[in-house]
């Protein structure tokens, strides 16, 4: 069965140390379920010395127990009033400390998990990002990977646990009441089993939408945070709360369903538990030779029903939990058993003393049947200063991607030096680039954090992050905050401006050092004045550096030593700036020169 594959599926990713700590569990399951025949046992000499002391003798074992110690009747009450107790205080004893210990492990176990899957996801190629939707990305290693721990971890443990209590009840019932009177209260166990057959595929059909409902409110959330301003100004409020409301109804609408499949055998099967316990009374009176013990025995029949039924209800519902949840479930494993070589595997390094090359390369983006990129060749020298310019979809951001390793193009090499990068090699190759994007990412944390973003606070030299944002042309502003290089900058940063931003992420760029600084468009919010002096820093870095620049702004590119125009996927001019701008694909682009 499916479930049964997906459950194989998730063992295999528990580590050996875990596996060996829940088989130590299911032994203390063993114990508990000893303890529970133990309980059952007791109950019939308990209730009969309370009604006749004098009939315990009648029953083989307690007869034994007699001789053996040689009792008084007298003493009998005390005696298995404390034995009764004993073996119901141990055996719930044991059922909490086991609850406590599977709670315990179960999430420490998924807390792993949703690390690693997090940890696979960032470790991906970047391709593979450009491909996947965040929202979807979100919902995986949050939510559904915590799904492996409510929905198939604990559920399998909680099967397991009752299954073996379910046998121990079954064999103290069949040790102590008659052959029909087991075989009916067996009927309970053949509805469970009927019920879980009858509503399987709609439990599944019921995860899927569970699944795809929860991403698509998600999504509906992100975007609508993150597009807050064009919701504001287009008064979309209730548009996008109408969208959110369709998806998250229909996601507790199906999850209700769900809820009420697994809880609902149980008020059937309660009913028809009374009924049946009031028929094999009945039974039991008028097969009895001894009336006097029939007291016990129902008291035996009620203890066994009333452990039973709840043992079978979690049993249903442990299953019934699987089954609703595999959707979900899947969704996570698809990250979790990701086995894509991840570019932290390679660890040769490669020195990078001449220049940066790329022969015949060509991109497309996979379903995409046209190319993004043809016959790229180009050389950058190290320490030089090269600008891109195209018209909008030309390939620039493609072709400095492909630079920064995070595409591989399907024909054509990226070379360093005369060496080809690859998976081997590339780690090292990007640990010696550092980059500033058009749109800075930044934490709601402080200045000073952001800059050195991924160090540890201890690990944060202040000194070298005062020379990144004075190169930056930040500590004129830093010196108007209070808190100075502790000013928080909010939520993506917007108590900022969008030049602030920017020179935020050129300053994190200059802490990180490197060999190779990527600039795309990173300064095009920014004011002619201060990109002005943007520019100067960036001209006044170290000789050695190697700037790679995209921009949209000539001013940006004037001093590049040399300059690659692109449109459609192609380099249709190299050359420097004065070489290039009387060119006609130039002035198209800059159509005010």
């Amino acid at each position: 069965m499916d479930h049964q594959k997906t459950i194989s599926r998730v063992w295999s990713l528990i580590n050996l140390s875990w596996k060996l700590r829940l088989f130590s569990l299911l032994l203390l399951m063993f114990v508990s379920g000893l303890a529970e025949l133990i309980t059952l046992g007791s109950i019939l000499p308990f209730l009969t010395v309370l009604v006749d002391p004098s009939a315990l003798t009648e029953i083989n074992f307690v007869n034994s127990f007699l001789i053996s110690f040689e009792l008084k009747e007298a003493n009998l009450v005390f005696i298995f009033s404390i034995l009764f107790a004993i073996s119901v205080i141990t055996s719930s004893l044991l059922r909490l400390v086991i609850l406590k210990i599977n709670l315990r492990w179960c999430y420490l176990i998924i807390s792993e998990l949703s690390s690693e899957a997090f940890n696979k996801t960032l470790n991906r190629p970047y391709i593979d990002h450009t491909k996947s939707n965040s929202s979807e990305l979100i919902s995986a290693v949050t939510r559904k990977v915590s799904t492996l721990q409510t929905s198939i971890i604990m559920p399998c443990i909680t099967f397991l646990q009752n299954s073996i209590l379910i046998v121990a009840v079954l064999i103290g019932l069949f040790y102590i009441l008659p052959l029909n009177n087991l075989l009916i209260l067996s009927i309970f166990i053949l509805i469970y089993a009927g019920v879980s057959f009858v509503i399987r595929k709609r439990l599944k059909s019921h995860s899927e939408v569970v699944a795809q409902k929860e991403v698509l409110a998600i999504k509906t959330l992100q975007e609508s945070l993150f597009g807050i301003r064009d919701i504001i100004l287009g008064k979309l409020q209730d548009k996008f709360t109408r969208d959110y409301l369709r998806h998250r109804r229909a996601l507790d609408t199906t999850s209700g369903k769900i809820a009420f499949l697994t809880a609902s055998p149980r008020y059937l099967i309660e009913g028809m538990g009374i009924l049946l316990i009031i028929f094999l009374a009945m039974d039991t009176y008028q097969s009895s030779q001894n009336p006097q013990l029939v007291l016990p025995t129902l008291g035996v029949l009620a203890l066994g029903a009333q452990r039973l039924l709840p043992y079978l209800q979690l049993l249903y519902a442990s299953y019934a939990t699987i089954v609703s949840s595999e959707q979900s479930v899947l969704d996570a494993l698809e990250i979790l058993e990701y086995s894509a070589d991840s570019v932290r595997h390679g660890n040769k390094t490669i020195s990078f003393e001449k220049s940066i090359e790329l022969k015949g390369c060509h991109f497309k983006y996979s379903g995409n049947s046209n190319s993004v990129l043809r016959d790229i060749n180009l050389t950058i020298k190290k320490g030089q200063k090269v600008g891109f310019i195209g018209p909008t979809g030309s390939g620039k951001s493609t072709v400095i991607d492909i630079l920064m390793g995070f595409l591989e193009p399907y024909q054509g090499e990226l070379l360093i030096d005369g060496t080809i990068i690859d998976k081997s090699n590339l780690f090292d190759w990007q640990s010696k680039i550092f980059h500033v994007p058009q749109q800075i990412i930044l934490s709601d944390t402080s200045i000073k954090n952001n800059i050195a973003f991924g160090e540890e606070e201890s690990d944060i030299s202040i000194e070298r992050v005062i020379d990144s944002c004075d190169k930056a042309k930040l500590t004129d502003y830093i010196k108007g905050q209070s808190l100075g290089y502790d000013t928080l900058v909010g939520e993506r940063g917007i108590q900022l401006s969008g030049g602030q931003r920017q020179r935020i992420g050129i300053a994190r760029a200059l802490y990180r050092g490197g060999e190779v600084i990527v600039l795309d468009e990173a300064t095009n919010a920014l004011d002619s004045k201060t990109e002005l002096l943007v520019n100067d820093a960036i001209d006044c870095l170290s000789e050695s550096i190697t700037k790679i620049i995209v921009a949209h702004n000539h001013d940006t590119i004037k001093n590049c030593d040399i300059i690659f125009v692109l449109d459609r996927g192609r380099i249709v001019e190299i050359g420097s700036y004065q070489a290039i701008q009387q060119t006609r694909t130039f002035k198209e682009i800059f159509k005010e020169v």
